[in-house]
C-alpha cells in the first residue's frame, strides 16, 4: 500500500491519510499517526514528519517503533516500510508512505529511487507555488 499523509489538525497534531492507494486501504483507518514526539503514535511517520527525513523499517516485527501499530501492520501482512518527507519551502509539507509484505524490501537501490521520485515531487511543488505567485509575463513582438 502508498499512502500520502498530510498533517490536517494542527491543534491535535494527527496526520491523517490523504491518499491511499493499494491493499489493505483500511490500515490507516485503525491507527492513529501523531506529529508529537512525547507519544509512541508521534513515531515512525511523526518522526519523519518533524526531522524531514526518511525512516526505514525492514522488519515490523521485531522494531519496536511499531508497537503501536505492529499488530494491525502484521495483520495487512506488511513486514516492511518506508516513510519520506515531501518538502516545501523548507518545510514537511507530506509524508509519503510505502509497505511490503517483504522482509528487507527496502534495500539501498529501493530507497535511492524513491528518494529521487520525492525529491522531484517536492520540485514541482515548489515550482507550482512559485508559479502561482508571480504574474505570467508575457512577451509581444514590437518592432523598434
Amino acid at each position: 500500500m502508498i499512502q500520502i499523509l498530510i498533517l490536517k489538525f494542527m491543534e491535535t497534531q494527527c496526520i491523517i491519510p490523504t491518499y491511499k492507494y493499494g491493499q489493505g486501504l483500511d490500515y490507516p483507518d485503525r491507527i492513529t499517526i501523531s506529529t508529537r514526539a512525547d507519544i509512541p503514535e508521534g513515531q515512525a511517520s511523526g518522526w519523519v514528519y518533524r526531522e524531514k527525513k526518511c525512516l526505514i523499517i525492514n522488519d515490523t516485527a521485531n522494531n519496536a517503533i511499531m508497537n503501536p501499530w505492529r499488530k494491525v501492520a502484521i495483520d495487512h501482512g506488511w513486514n516492511s516500510l518506508a516513510g519520506f518527507p515531501i518538502i516545501q519551502h523548507g518545510d514537511t509539507y507530506a509524508v509519503f508512505s510505502m509497505y511490503h509484505s517483504d522482509v528487507n524490501f527496502f534495500d539501498d537501490e529501493v530507497v535511492a529511487l524513491i528518494t529521487t521520485l520525492i525529491n522531484n515531487v517536492s520540485y514541482a511543488l515548489e515550482r507550482f507555488n512559485l508559479m502561482q505567485k508571480f504574474p505570467r509575463i508575457t512577451h509581444h513582438n514590437s518592432r523598434v
